[in-house]
């Protein structure tokens, strides 16, 4: 897939659990060896744990964009971002 052009939904949680799932196996290398050995099991737990969290993040940023005007410096775009999040708690 590297260098693939479309779109994806950073929303889907299945997306997201796979995007996570294969960033643990690729890493399989750097992980203690007791982990390695187990590394589909390891991959789909992380997956598991930090899937909804990441689809949550995204889901909260997505709806704050919809809510703030875009500037044309991402430094004001943040202000805002943090502004709105600040205002919605």
């Amino acid at each position: 897939m590297a260098g693939a052009s479309g779109t994806a939904d950073l929303a889907s949680s299945a997306l997201v659990s796979n995007v996570v799932s294969g960033a643990v196996q690729n890493a399989q290398s750097g992980l203690p060896a007791s982990l390695q050995s187990n590394i589909a099991a390891v991959a789909a737990n992380v997956a598991a744990l930090a899937g909804p969290l990441i689809t949550s993040q995204v889901l909260s940023v997505s709806t704050a964009l919809n809510d703030i005007a875009l500037s044309s410096s991402p430094a004001d775009t943040l202000s805002q971002l943090k502004a709105s999040d600040r205002s919605t708690s």
